[in-house]
Order: C-alpha cells, then sequence, then structure tokens
C-alpha cells in the first residue's frame, strides 16, 4: 500500500485508490459520535441555502459555524437523549476541505476515536494507494498538530508498526495551552471536545463519505 499525506490546502500529486479526511478537533470525532450512537442519517452542505431546505425538512444543523443548531461538538451528542434523528452538519474546516478536493473515489473521515476502525477498513480493502489529507485549519491555510499525529498514527497501524499516543501529547498539549491563553471565544463545551478527541478507538465506526448531489455529502456508518 503506497500511503501519502498532504494538508487538505496542498495540491494532491496524483489520485488514490482512497481517501481519508482527518479533522481531530472537532468535526471528525462529531461525525463519529453521531453515527456511533445512533444518528438515522448524516448529511454535510456548506451552502446555506441548501442547508436552510434541510432544515426544513426537519433536519437537526450541526455546526460551529452557523447558529441555530447543535455545536460541532462530541459532548452535544452524548447528551441528546435520542440522537437518532436526521442531522446536517456543516464546519468551517471539514466540510470546506471536503468540497475543496472532490475528486476522490472512495473516502472516510478520521480521528484518534476511529484510528483503528479506520486502518482495518482500508486494510481490509486492500487499496493500492491511500492518502491522508489533514484538514487543520484550512480556510486559514495552516496545519494542526493534531491532524499531524492522528495522520502519523494511521501511517504505523497501515504498517503494522507501534504507535502510542502518548508520544504526540506533549506537543498536542502545549498547542491546547496556547489556544486557551490566546483570548480567542472557544464554544463551551469545546475544552471537553477536546478530551474526548484524544481518547483512542472510544466510537469505532467508520463514517464513509459519498457525494450525494454537486453541493451535498453522505456519511455513511461501517461498523465491524
Amino acid at each position: 500500500m503506497k500511503i501519502s499525506v498532504r494538508s487538505a490546502f496542498e495540491q494532491p500529486s496524483a489520485q488514490s485508490e482512497a481517501t481519508v479526511f482527518i479533522d481531530v478537533f472537532r468535526a471528525a470525532t462529531t461525525l463519529c459520535y453521531l453515527l456511533r450512537y445512533g444518528a438515522g442519517e448524516v448529511v454535510g452542505a456548506q451552502d446555506a441555502a441548501r442547508i436552510s431546505q434541510y432544515r426544513k425538512k426537519g433536519y437537526i444543523l450541526v455546526s460551529e459555524i452557523m447558529a441555530g443548531g447543535l455545536d460541532n461538538s462530541p459532548s452535544a451528542i452524548l447528551a441528546l437523549k435520542e440522537p437518532q434523528g436526521r442531522f446536517i452538519h456543516s464546519t468551517g474546516n471539514f466540510t470546506a476541505a471536503v468540497f475543496a478536493n472532490p475528486g476522490f473515489k472512495t473516502a472516510i473521515a478520521a480521528a484518534f476515536v476511529n484510528a483503528g476502525a479506520a486502518a482495518r477498513y482500508l486494510l481490509a480493502r486492500r487499496f493500492g494507494s491511500v492518502e491522508l489529507v489533514m484538514c487543520g485549519y484550512y480556510k486559514a491555510g495552516l496545519p494542526a498538530v493534531e491532524d499531524a499525529a492522528c495522520a502519523q498514527m494511521l501511517c504505523r497501524l497501515l504498517r503494522a508498526e507501534a504507535f502510542s499516543l502518548a508520544s504526540c501529547l506533549p506537543e498536542i498539549t502545549r498547542d491546547i495551552e496556547t489556544r486557551r491563553k490566546s483570548g480567542i471565544a472557544y464554544p463551551h463545551a469545546y475544552w471537553r471536545d477536546v478530551e474526548l478527541a484524544l481518547r483512542c478507538d472510544t466510537a469505532e465506526v467508520v463514517p464513509v463519505i459519498r457525494r450525494l448531489t454537486p453541493d451535498t455529502i453522505g456519511f455513511f456508518k461501517h461498523q465491524q
């Protein structure tokens, strides 16, 4: 298996048989929690008019960039008593990154919470080439240390090599502390979400990404 790694804002060198979109804080983690805990249907869009159409049909908005729904937050999903409804997911980095990289054949979402399941999914299908796409701060054109660490973890798992998240935690922790002191107003559940996102293999589902229309994608649960 040939493995390549790049940031979502970088151009791919060649088309791979499988693409993995990584967004640890928080979109991919939230998607895993949605599908793990019973969401009946999850779609993604970034166009406001399209999102409004879905909301009128009864879909629950999950987003940190649009008001009137749930935060893009795994802890918000855990707080739902019955998360079996239909959801429309839209985020500032992950959603934009997926739509900006539309040429994928097979695509999944990955984070620490489903890294083992994602690796098993890819290995079972014997893809000849896999591209790991780190969403990072897509709109700002900047990487995120947690996404890089997750990409490193997936590389090791796909090569049957040992990996410990503990080796990356000091750098991730320093970055988290920088965010805490930055003065930026993060959502109230953000720091709890960070804790949940750093727990490996706690939501072992694989969100398979499929294009439904030019401006809509679907997330379908693959559970081993």
